[in-house]
C-alpha cells in the first residue's frame, strides 16, 4: 500500500470515529431545541386555560435601593372579573409612566397570584439550555473537515 493512500484512508478513520460524537452532539441539542419548545407551548396553552387577563394601569413610580444600587419600581393596580381591585409592586421598564396600560394574568381563584406582560415564558432557555451540544457538535465537525483537509487545499 502507497504512503498517499495510507495516509488517506488514515484520515477517513479518523473523520468516521470523529463523526459518531458529532452526530449524537447534535441530535441531542436539536432534541433539546424541541421538547423545550413543545414544553413552553404546552405550559402556555395550560396558563391560558386557568388564568385571566386584565389591563393594570401604572399608579405611581418610585426609588428602591437594594444596597448602593438605586432602581426604579412601579406600583400596579387592576381589577378582576368579580370587581376586586389589586395592588402590586414591580420593577419598572425604562420609559414606563403614571397612567400606563399594561397586561396582568392573574389567577381567577387566587387574584393575588399575577404575572406582568404579555410574554409570560422566556425562549432564551431554548437558546442557552443546549447551546454547548450545538457548540461541541460543531467542534467535530470543524475536525472533521480539518482534518480531511490536505496540504494542497484552498481556503
Amino acid at each position: 500500500m502507497n504512503k498517499v493512500s495510507e495516509s488517506s484512508s488514515k484520515k477517513r478513520i479518523i473523520q468516521i470515529v470523529l463523526a459518531v460524537p458529532m452526530i449524537v452532539f447534535l441530535l441531542v441539542g436539536a432534541h433539546g431545541f424541541i421538547s423545550d419548545y413543545k414544553h413552553l407551548k404546552t405550559q402556555e396553552r395550560l396558563l391560558a386555560a386557568r388564568t385571566a387577563t386584565a389591563e393594570g394601569t401604572i399608579v405611581r413610580l418610585y426609588d428602591a435601593a437594594r444596597g448602593t444600587v438605586i432602581f426604579k419600581k412601579e406600583v400596579v393596580a387592576f381589577k378582576t372579573d368579580s370587581g376586586r381591585e389589586i395592588e402590586f409592586k414591580a420593577i419598572a421598564n425604562k420609559g414606563d409612566k403614571p397612567d400606563m396600560t399594561m397586561t396582568v394574568n392573574y389567577d381567577p381563584a387566587n387574584p393575588d397570584n399575577f404575572a406582568v406582560g404579555k410574554e409570560i415564558f422566556s425562549y432564551s432557555d431554548l437558546f442557552w439550555g443546549n447551546i454547548f451540544f450545538l457548540l461541541m457538535g460543531f467542534f467535530f465537525l470543524f475536525l472533521i473537515c480539518w482534518i480531511g483537509r490536505t496540504p494542497n487545499d484552498e481556503l
